[in-house]
């Protein structure tokens, strides 16, 4: 169990080893390493074959392992509250209500784990709010605001690649961003999830109430969008694109 919490959780995330569990609630996320005391036992093998017969393998080191957790670190932001974190290999983005996205860098092992600020930290360029973020396969950084701006950014160096806009200038909740980093997608407050494939924009509606959920299906080919009003949607891209 993770506590010393002093608000509602807003973000939650492993880092790409398992090693470590991030959580973000109002002005800090925290960073816990996590630390596993193994029981021996003589009847160990004989246990894990039975075990693996019964069900996984997983099962029998679950009984066999106590894992606790240790904070390592408290990261604060940069004058607002936390609202959403991401992870790439070792780098971790924080994005807030200050307008900025904060860069971390993990390194070092078990006790000596450690966080970093990165020199491209706080990526500026929103000017409020900022909702979401969420890394791409290739550590591309896509972050979206209540300002009704998308903006791709390479965050080693606080480039911005791309910027994109509502076309009313409504918030946006959330971002996602595809495998092949063709499509970029983003939802918020005027109840549609936004699609951008390259310079083509298509506009989904169906939603009653704020988008705070999104994701691409990993061939690209569907978007499932989900709302504050109880409801989740799957689009087929394929066949908006084709209607277009």
């Amino acid at each position: 169990v993770f506590s010393g919490f002093d608000r509602y959780v807003t973000c939650c995330c492993f880092t790409r080893d398992g090693a470590a569990v991030l959580g973000a609630s109002r002005l800090a996320l925290k960073a816990w390493r996590i630390v596993e005391d193994r029981e021996t036992d003589s009847d160990n093998e004989e246990t894990e074959n039975s075990a693996v017969n019964r069900e996984t393998k997983f099962q029998f080191k679950l009984n066999q392992t106590k894992s606790r957790p240790e904070l390592i670190e408290r990261l604060q932001s940069f004058g607002g509250d936390v609202t959403s974190c991401d992870i790439y290999n070792d780098i971790i983005a924080l994005s807030s209500t200050d307008k900025s996205i904060g860069l971390w860098s993990i390194s070092g092992s078990g006790s000596k784990l450690k966080c970093t600020e990165l020199e491209s930290s706080p990526l500026l360029g929103h000017s409020y709010s900022v909702y979401s973020v969420k890394f791409s396969l290739s550590g591309l950084l896509l972050s979206g605001s209540l300002d009704g701006e998308v903006i791709l950014w390479e965050p080693m160096s606080g480039t911005v690649i791309k910027r994109l806009e509502h076309p009313n200038r409504t918030g946006f909740r959330v971002v996602q961003i595809s495998r092949s980093e063709k499509i970029l997608a983003a939802g918020g407050d005027d109840d549609t999830a936004h699609v951008w494939d390259g310079d083509q924009h298509i506009a989904l509606k169906g939603h009653d109430n704020t988008v705070f959920g999104l994701d691409i299906s990993p061939d690209e080919r569907f978007l499932v969008s989900g709302c504050s009003g109880e409801l989740l949607k799957v689009w087929s891209l394929d066949h908006l694109y084709s209607s277009q």
